[in-house]
């Protein structure tokens, strides 16, 4: 937990560049993102494209209208 003022955009932007820093490196020293979100988002899917692709094609199958959680891996 890091505080600042989230009605402050300085303060805002300079938390965002920490996250992404932050979160750069423990990918690059293997860190494990069980429900990424925010910079970690994509992270795990850049990681490993066939997993990935695997997960397109199943969510394919069970969610073919695209109804459930539009735009991301999981169902």
């Amino acid at each position: 937990m890091f505080p600042f003022d989230p009605d402050d955009g300085s303060e805002v932007e300079r938390m965002r560049k920490f996250e992404a820093e932050a979160v750069g490196a423990l990918s690059g020293a293997g860190a494990f993102f069980s429900r990424p979100y925010g910079a970690a988002e994509l992270i795990p899917f850049q990681r490993n494209e066939l997993n990935t692709e695997i997960l397109k094609k199943i969510k394919a199958i069970f969610d073919p209208n695209r109804v459930l959680n539009p735009g991301k891996f999981g169902l």
